[in-house]
């Protein structure tokens, strides 16, 4: 229970993310946050993050800095002074508050408040009524005092728990603005005392949020139509995203072995899903009607920014829009900071499940056209803006954090394989790397399903079928011959990976374990027997292994079997001075020789 008692609550979560806003807009674009930047925010307890899911980097410096504990403000400065605490760790940390406050405004008691908030209908129909008001704030524009701030039939009680600033609040409260339901115009507000532009614009951007959130809510119901709904949703869930065309489909083994005793399975499996579900809409429709909805409310301006640096891949830069706007780089990031946080907070809990639902089946890692064919499988693109901001909703939804050479990654993917980029050097030899050793970096064999994808996503290279840190004409040539798999002649390998004879030949020479197999072929010192070391060097092996002495006869014999010499090149070797050749054919060394 004491975890539960310590989650910030969803008020309290917006807040903190609220203060970290900055720093996450410039991680979502691939930019390092400024030093001044919130990066753990004020009056959140840090212990509730021991429980999250760090990269080992992350964790071990935040363990080692004691900031799993405390709960002031730290900006990105502080956590920069860490040792080995980086942008990538910075990355990860921002990433997981992220998540986790967003899971606390997910787990707010909807059931609870059902009956005290607005119905979804009236909370568009709120919505509509300041539509013009809201306009012009996200334009940066003061409204017009004709339009509507409060809308009429809004119980104005429902807004104390709403966090406002400390000035609005005061304002609405001397002016007992916290109670009654009838219609306020602009003009009204601005003739409150203290009451100006700045509470007006926080007023109706609370507003905005507090309506957003209430769409998703439901009203009371009795035990049984709940039960109802639900098995009607969890029966289109199930059509929609496992493929499941019957009752029937739905059943556990042991429970359809069930249904079949008491003789029901095959009317189970006759009540097709669309039909008894018909009332129900599917949860993609559910994300594209709210896509739709949320590109019709946003001013043209935002309709821009929306395309140009949310949609548009890849997205035109700050600057690009700021022309095209007639408007500074900076107020373009603050409409994209805008539009990105609305994005994440409007749509309920239809787009979190195909999202869980997706991410499970996807995996950690998986190629980006899987991901599109989901995609597409439940919203078709149509060229439209809705089914545009719906996909990308989606997709941004699954929390693949990077897309490298058409594969997506989520964070714990990233760090698998950094680990692997960073360990690779260790486990190669010429520029080949061991595959077998490699795998032994991954954290469980469950990861080893993902090697092709996460060797693409290493950008190593495959010479001649092997894996190579890079592509050098040292490691063509060493794969060259490990491919071949036998010792072989320089014009053999060279033929293989495309090189002269006579640098692949330099290149075998500086091998470590490459030797000579014989006068002509190299191979790896595990593959041969008895390496070749040239004429004079066999000889005296041979009079070695015999005590001080061997016979012609054996020379003769073995050596141009063995390496590929000819007898004339071993008679001619023996005339050196180095031995000693008697009239009964032995050969010893000469003291100068020995």
């Amino acid at each position: 229970m004491t975890g539960i008692s310590l989650r910030p609550s969803p008020d309290d979560a917006r807040r903190h993310l609220a203060d970290i806003a900055e720093a996450l807009s410039f991680v979502r674009d691939g930019q390092a946050p400024p030093a001044s930047c919130v990066a753990m925010p004020r009056g959140f307890d840090r212990s509730l993050l021991k429980s999250q899911r760090f990269s080992v980097r992350t964790s071990n410096c935040l363990n080692a800095g004691g900031l799993f504990n405390g709960a002031d403000q730290l900006l990105v400065k502080d956590l920069l002074i860490l040792r080995n605490f980086g942008q990538l760790s910075l990355r990860n940390l921002l990433l997981v508050i992220e998540k986790y406050l967003t899971e606390c405004i997910d787990n707010e008691d909807r059931v609870t408040k059902a009956a005290l908030r607005p119905s979804p209908d009236d909370a568009r129909r709120h919505l509509a009524d300041i539509d013009e008001a809201l306009a012009f704030i996200h334009d940066g524009q003061a409204p017009s005092a004709s339009c509507v701030a409060l809308p009429g039939g809004l119980d104005r009680s429902l807004l104390k728990s709403q966090q406002f600033d400390v000035r609005t609040s005061n304002c609405l409260t001397a002016a007992e603005l916290f109670n009654g339901t009838d219609q306020l115009l602009v003009k009204d507000l601005l003739d409150l005392r203290n009451f100006g532009q700045t509470s007006l614009r926080n007023l109706l951007l609370v507003i905005e949020d507090y309506l957003t959130e209430c769409i998703d809510s439901q009203d009371e119901v009795d035990p049984w139509t709940y039960t109802t709904a639900a098995l009607s949703q969890l029966l289109v869930a199930a059509s929609e995203l496992h493929g499941a065309a019957s009752v029937a489909d739905l059943l556990a083994p042991d429970i359809a072995r069930l249904a079949s005793i008491l003789g029901v399975h095959d009317k189970l499996r006759a009540l097709d899903i669309d039909s008894v579900s018909i009332e129900y809409t599917r949860l993609s429709a559910v994300v594209l009607t709210e896509s739709r909805r949320l590109y019709d409310i946003l001013p043209p301006t935002h309709r821009t920014v929306l395309y140009h640096r949310i949609l548009l891949s890849p997205p035109d830069t700050l600057a690009e829009v700021g022309n095209r706007l007639g408007v500074s780089r900076e107020r373009v990031r603050q409409i994209h900071a805008k539009i990105s946080r609305t994005l994440r907070i409007h749509f309920g809990t239809e787009l979190n499940t195909i999202s869980l639902v997706l991410k499970t089946q996807l995996g950690t890692i998986v190629r980006e056209r899987d991901v599109d064919f989901r995609i597409d499988s439940l919203i078709a693109d149509d060229g439209t803006p809705g089914a545009a901001i719906a996909r990308h909703v989606l997709k941004s939804s699954l929390r693949y954090s990077q897309t490298v050479n058409g594969v997506c990654l989520d964070e714990s993917a990233c760090l698998i394989v950094e680990q692997l980029k960073q360990a690779a050097p260790g486990f190669a030899e010429d520029g080949i790397i061991d595959q077998a050793g490699l795998k032994t970096i991954l954290p469980d064999s469950e990861w080893e399903r993902h090697w092709a994808l996460l060797l693409r996503c290493c950008a190593f290279y495959d010479v001649s079928g092997f894996l190579a840190l890079r592509d050098t004409e040292r490691a063509r040539t060493k794969a060259a011959l490990l491919s071949i798999g036998t010792p072989a002649t320089r014009e053999e390998i060279a033929e293989l990976c495309g090189l002269d004879p006579a640098k692949v030949g330099s290149y075998l020479s500086s091998f470590p374990n490459v030797v000579r197999a014989d006068k002509s072929r190299w191979g790896l010192s595990e593959w041969i027997d008895d390496e070749y070391e040239g004429i004079e060097a066999e000889i005296i092996q041979r009079i070695e292994e015999g005590g001080g002495v061997t016979t012609t006869n054996r020379l003769f014999k073995e050596l141009p079997a063995k390496f590929g010499i000819s007898a004339t090149s071993v008679s001619a070797y023996l005339q050196r001075p180095k031995f000693l050749l008697d009239d009964n054919g032995h050969v010893t060394l000469t003291e100068t020789g020995g």
